[in-house]
């Protein structure tokens, strides 16, 4: 590892309910919380932001702490390395996102948290593995008849006015 290159946790997810990573996280070792939600305006708004992103982009939970502020929906302060604005338009496609990853992690029993595409995609692949729609159901943490109705959303074709999903992929280096 070089000195400009901050380091980057292997890939995985954060579970339901799990805040265990924030003890972790970068900001916790440092004395000023308000350095995360800077005000004003000009050169000193301009450089708290930069000491702040600066002491994110070497944190090994940054990516897990983005994740969580996109899935709470966060619109305040710096969060995964990102302000508020910077954040808009992923928080704006989050909900199209299909992360085949994420699916894989879902069918092998990771409770995490998932977008209605990464939901769809995991009944659809599971019930076409043969699992039981009660099992399935599990996995989702939701009753029968939801995963009923997501497979046959799935089947579906898509009306004209839904969007894509985003489909995330992930490298062998990430």
């Amino acid at each position: 590892m070089s000195a400009t290159n901050p380091p980057r946790p292997a890939s995985s997810f954060r579970t339901l309910g799990d805040q265990s990573w924030k003890n972790t996280a970068s900001c916790r070792r440092h004395v000023d919380p308000d350095l995360w939600f800077p005000g004003g305006e000009g050169a000193e708004f301009t450089e708290r932001i930069n000491r702040a992103k600066a002491i994110c982009d070497w944190c090994p939970v940054r990516s897990t702490c983005l994740e969580a502020s996109l899935e709470e929906g966060d619109r305040w302060g710096i969060r995964g390395g990102l302000t508020e604005e910077e954040r808009k338009p992923l928080r704006h496609n989050l909900d199209r996102r299909l992360d085949r990853a994420r699916v894989t992690a879902a069918l092998a029993g990771r409770r995490i948290h998932l977008t209605m595409p990464e939901q769809r995609a995991v009944a659809v692949e599971a019930r076409a593995a043969g699992m039981p729609v009660a099992r399935i159901a599990v996995l989702l943490d939701c009753a029968p008849k939801r995963v009923l109705r997501l497979i046959r959303e799935a089947r579906r074709r898509p009306r004209r006015h839904t969007r894509s999903p985003i489909i995330v992929v992930r490298s062998e280096a990430a």
